[in-house]
């Protein structure tokens, strides 16, 4: 059995200091093996911001694997085009495509961020021959793991004109062929679970979708700042949404997904 901590959506310029030392103190009792931050560490990608980013995930457990988000890429045009990520690149990872193998589970991390767009986010064809390389090469007794901040979901009471992610068919189709089992989200500050299959009708085998709260905002409802813990197992996913009650984080709800011939199927929706 493996342990993954889900965070995302920090937001540094706008935090809460109290669910800070809060979400600090719940990783480090749960010990995990992998700590997951699906990006947006920033609210306008500002040196401060990031410098408050980096003091933080400093103090997280490791290992660690980071992707960024679309609020990662400076404002000014200029930055967006010529260094989209530089900032990004200095202050928490150079690498935006980062992996993490067990053999237990494997970890693949895709940057989603595209600097002419301000929220939506996508894959270049390039970037998904790449992803594909990697994915098949991972053990294939080990779960595969996708982690980007873009979800291929909208969860429910996001508005329609939100797109989740651009080339999403595109994109599982080449997920799907590599055998991956599980995609991590954040971007839409919403905990929402489900299966691809449900939603994608050019899916053929089920792919657990499991996008994560803001883990630190002082300005979203309680039920919505929080993060997940993901247990893993051969054949068995657990995901816990644990959200913040305004003094600690508690357990909200958990779904669990067993694997079939078809892929993973929900055993308690």
């Amino acid at each position: 059995m493996r342990v993954i901590a889900h965070i995302s959506d920090f937001h540094f310029g706008k935090t809460n200091r109290r669910t800070e030392t809060a979400l600090l103190k719940d990783l480090r009792d749960l010990k995990p093996d992998l700590t997951v931050i699906s990006g947006d560490l920033t609210r306008r990608a500002l040196l401060r911001q990031f410098k408050r980013a980096r003091e933080f995930i400093d103090r997280l457990p490791r290992p660690k694997l980071i992707v960024p988000g679309n609020h990662d890429v400076p404002v000014s045009l200029s930055h967006r085009l010529l260094a989209p990520l530089a900032r990004y690149r200095y202050y928490i990872n150079r690498q935006v495509s980062p992996i993490h193998k067990t053999p237990d589970f494997c970890v693949l991390g895709l940057n989603t961020t595209r600097s002419v767009a301000i929220e939506a986010g996508g894959f270049s064809r390039r970037q998904l021959k790449r992803a594909e390389k990697i994915l098949s090469s991972f053990p294939k007794k080990a779960l595969k793991i996708v982690v980007q901040h873009h979800p291929f979901i909208r969860p429910p009471g996001i508005s329609r004109y939100r797109f989740p992610i651009i080339g999403a068919e595109t994109a599982l189709q080449t997920f799907e062929r590599c055998g991956v089992d599980l995609i991590l989200a954040g971007h839409f500050h919403r905990p929402h679970i489900t299966d691809v299959k449900a939603w994608y009708p050019v899916a053929k085998r089920t792919m657990v979708h499991a996008q994560v709260g803001a883990a630190l905002s002082k300005y979203l409802r309680h039920d919505l700042v929080g993060y997940n813990v993901l247990t893993l197992q051969k054949n068995r996913i657990s995901i816990t949404v644990r959200s913040w009650n305004g003094r600690s984080f508690r357990e909200r709800r958990a779904m669990i997904f067993v694997k079939s011939p078809q892929g993973w199927k929900i055993l308690n929706p």
